[in-house]
């Protein structure tokens, strides 16, 4: 689950890079941000990969529920309001649970 997944287990999982050459500054991949960015822990970098493939973690960045994404609708005719909450469906589809979410082992081809 991706509750359980530790460190160790996220470092084998993501990509760990060296961020000042020649230097002995190691860290993990920012997924999201740009390459000079970097996270002092597996996790974030776990975290911010699977962001960046278009997948939120816990919560919907939309709304907090269907009821309040019709009722930040700036208009108030149906149209608008079935248009935000297809909006909330969509990214709601894209929303992983912490605690019901598998996490597979990372394979390099």
């Amino acid at each position: 689950m991706l509750s359980d997944i530790t460190e160790e287990q996220a470092a084998e999982i993501v990509d760990k890079e060296r961020f000042i050459v020649d230097g002995p500054d190691l860290g993990f991949r920012n997924y999201i941000g740009n390459k000079y960015d970097w996270f002092g822990t597996a996790l974030e970098s776990l975290h911010s990969a699977i962001k960046a493939d278009g997948w939120y973690i816990g919560e919907n960045p939309y709304a907090k529920s269907l009821k309040d994404a019709v009722e930040k609708s700036p208009r108030d005719d149906y149209k608008t309001k079935l248009s935000e909450a297809n909006i909330f469906r969509e990214a709601q589809s894209r929303v992983l649970c912490r605690e019901r979410c598998l996490v597979l082992r990372r394979v390099d081809l």
